[in-house]
């Protein structure tokens, strides 16, 4: 199970408790800061805020909200969306329906995800659920600081470090984004610190572990 939210809800299936193993998903932390120091694929410009979210366009994860809320942003305030999906043409038109469309930027796919996140202010992942939030990790262990949905499988992840939001609440993403582009640069180090514990380092032992044990049934 990648978290404790995905562990809890096995077991509400009806999953016996022995067969569960908790094995959080990993990071390998240092390919994303060699990956970090490519070329993005959007440029900076002087003097504006860039707030972006990672993620496929598909049904479990909330764009909406995170648009909604930009509306309600200083024009300084731009949004960089990576990702494809079936909802992907939906949120276009919301953009041009709340007239962002000059403060919004669709990437579309993108191979480097690193690159465009160690050039992002700030990171969301916005979502009605989730496993385990990936994007959040790598953006933690490159710095940046972290904004995510209060749902099982995130906020586990990002409440010791980060900011929570109800899901479907725009004024309240507001509120934590703007919490979190408050902190002063020196908590850089904290975020890079609590993203060590997912990297893929860490985890090898654990693995290790678990495939013995897995073995030994086998056998």
């Amino acid at each position: 199970c990648i978290s404790e939210a995905v562990y809890n809800a096995l077991l509400n299936y009806g999953i016996c408790e022995s067969k569960l193993c908790l094995l959080e998903n990993a990071v390998n932390i240092e390919r994303v800061k060699q990956e970090s120091q490519e070329t993005p694929s959007f440029k900076r410009q002087t003097g504006l805020i860039y707030i972006g979210m990672i993620a496929q366009f598909r049904v479990e994860k909330d764009h909406v909200t995170l648009i909604q809320a930009l509306k309600n942003f200083s024009p300084k305030h731009v949004l960089i969306l990576a990702g494809h999906g079936d909802t992907l043409n939906s949120c276009k038109d919301l953009v041009l329906e709340l007239g962002l469309n000059d403060r919004v930027i669709f990437l579309g796919e993108v191979g480097n995800t690193s690159a465009v996140i160690s050039n992002l202010d700030l990171c969301v992942l916005s979502s009605h659920w989730e496993g385990f939030g990936r994007s959040i990790v790598e953006a933690m262990s490159l710095g940046k600081p972290v904004v995510a949905s209060n749902v099982s499988g995130l906020s586990d992840v990002v409440r010791p470090i980060g900011s929570l939001f109800e899901p479907k609440d725009s004024l309240g993403l507001k509120r934590a984004i703007e919490f979190e582009l408050s902190r002063p640069n020196s908590y850089k180090k904290s975020l890079i610190s609590y993203a060590s514990k997912f990297d893929i380092t860490t985890h090898c032992a654990k693995y290790d572990s678990m495939i013995k044990k897995l073995n030994k049934c086998v056998v």
